[in-house]
Parts: structure tokens; sequence; C-alpha cells
């Protein structure tokens, strides 16, 4: 028989110290047993809702501090390219698990960013703050299209993909072959004093509370003269 003696950070049982006693008689009455816990395994329910397991527990997440790279880690986790935050979803119930989460956006699950596992009564959530979310399947979340008004001028239009990406506080920093040219919160633009017959790079940089959240260009060309 096999004794195991491990530290608890091996990768494998047979990384841990381990010493052969045949003193015993054994049989399957004392096979080894275990439970195993894969604590960060998340669920995105219908109403939008984000449960997070952990110690074999399914519980909400709370939106206290809860960021845009908060919802990008969350989503690529689940599989997809990137999230967005939307309006907050009907109080669940059972466990808050997650509180204070913080990521920077780079980590790849919500457990390797800084947060408080809730082990008993929550610090500062209850759920009515139950993080809500959507997670987009790979795009750029926004296109653009540019009409060409006449020699001098370009109309710029700004639709978003995922309708559940706007914010109110979203600002668009706008550019022409690379050159900054305006900051708005317009989607609508007529650019004016531009050469005739002549192809422009428009770019559209997305920010929100001063991180850019999307990124799209277009090339266009104004109106020759006849």
């Amino acid at each position: 028989m096999l004794e195991f003696q491990c530290a608890g950070n091996e990768t494998s049982l047979l990384d841990c110290a381990y010493r052969i006693n045949n003193s015993y008689l054994c049989t399957y009455s004392v096979d080894a047993s275990v439970i195993c816990y894969k604590d960060g395994l998340l669920e995105l329910m219908q109403d939008g809702s984000l449960m997070i397991q952990i110690n074999d527990k399914w519980g909400r997440i709370c939106d206290i501090s809860w960021t845009l790279s908060d919802a990008d880690v969350a989503c690529r986790q689940l599989g997809y390219s990137r999230g967005a935050i939307y309006a907050h979803v009907l109080p669940g119930k059972g466990w808050i698990n997650l509180e204070q989460v913080d990521c920077t956006g780079e980590e790849a699950t919500l457990l390797d960013c800084s947060a408080y596992p809730v082990s008993g009564t929550p610090i500062l959530c209850n759920h009515g703050n139950d993080v809500a979310l959507e997670c987009s399947p790979g795009y750029d979340g926004i296109t653009l299209a540019a009409l060409s008004n006449d020699h001098h001028s370009l109309m710029l239009y700004i639709a978003f993909t995922d309708i559940r990406a706007t914010n109110e506080n979203m600002t668009f920093d706008i550019k022409i072959d690379g050159l900054p040219w305006r900051q708005s919160r317009s989607c609508k633009h007529v650019i004016e004093d531009l050469e005739s017959d002549t192809e422009y790079e428009l770019t559209v940089e997305v920010y929100l509370d001063k991180t850019l959240y999307y990124n799209s260009s277009i090339m266009t060309r104004t109106k020759p003269f006849s």
C-alpha cells in the first residue's frame, strides 16, 4: 500500500513524498476517495446575470466597482471576445460569491483579478448589486459609413453593432489620416474643408471613462470635379 504525504502544491500525486507500507491489509473498503472543486467556473444566465462557482457553490457577483475591463475578462473566460455592461437584473437569491472585482483587462479568468471572495456576509453588497452583462461574439462593436457630400466634405456615420454596448458616457475620438480631428458624443458628423477627389482614412476610437473600448477605420473619397 502507498502512503502519500503531499504538501498541497504538487501537480501530481507522484510528485508527493510517499512510501510503500505492506504492514496493512488493503481492501476495497479502505479505497481513498475525494471530492474535487473547480473554483471560478462561470455561467451567463439568460437574463444577463453572471454566476461563479466557488467552493462548490454557485453564486452571484457584486457589481460595485465592476467595470468594462471586468466584463471583458468574464466574457473572454466564457469564450467570447469582449463584454458590455447593461442595466441591472432583478435581484437574485442565494449566495454572493465575489465582490470588489478589479481587473486590468488582461487576465485569463476572473479569479486572476484582484477580488474579494465572500466567505460569509458580503461586505458591501446585496442582491440589488448583482452583475449583469452582455458578451459580444467577436466583432469590433461599431461600424462606420462615410458619404461624400460634395467635392470638399464627407458625412461620417457611427453605428453600434452591439446596441447594449452603448453608454451615454462614451466619447468618440475621430481622426483623419491618423491626425486628431474632433472629440464628440454625436454619431453623425460633417467633415469639411477637404481636398476634392482625395482618399481619406477615417478612424473612430470609442472611449468610456478614458478606457479605449472600440476602434474602427474606413477608407473613403471626396467627389471629383466633373
